[in-house]
């Protein structure tokens, strides 16, 4: 592979994406070939990477027992629609796009 010249800002927006794993192989080539050079971009990474690996140790706080209780207590229940209002909403959608895809066609014929 023919050895890319990227600079500096072309390559820290992909720290994040590289030190997760997310970034392509040729996009992770291209920065690789830019930390061989460059100091300051592989002491930035390295910075990143201390950050990422120090969150990783920490323990996740558990949420308070009584909290999935006020979430729910608050929420109000949507009103269910009856059963024949749906089942007309739903005819009257399906007829409408009937009609629509068969324009031009000649009579719908249901069977």
């Amino acid at each position: 592979m023919r050895p890319t010249f990227m600079h500096c800002f072309d390559v820290q927006p992909d720290f994040e994406a590289y030190v997760g794993g997310e970034r392509g192989p040729l996009r992770a080539v291209f920065l690789e070939q830019h930390l061989a050079g460059c100091d300051a971009c592989r002491a930035g990474l390295a910075r990143l990477q201390a950050v990422v690996d120090a969150l990783e140790t920490w323990p996740l706080a558990a949420e308070p027992a009584h909290l999935k209780a006020r979430v729910k207590a608050q929420v109000r229940p949507r009103p269910a629609l009856p059963r024949l209002l749906t089942t007309a909403v739903a005819c009257v959608a399906t007829f409408s796009t009937c009609s629509l895809t068969h324009c031009g066609r000649g009579p719908i014929t249901l069977v």
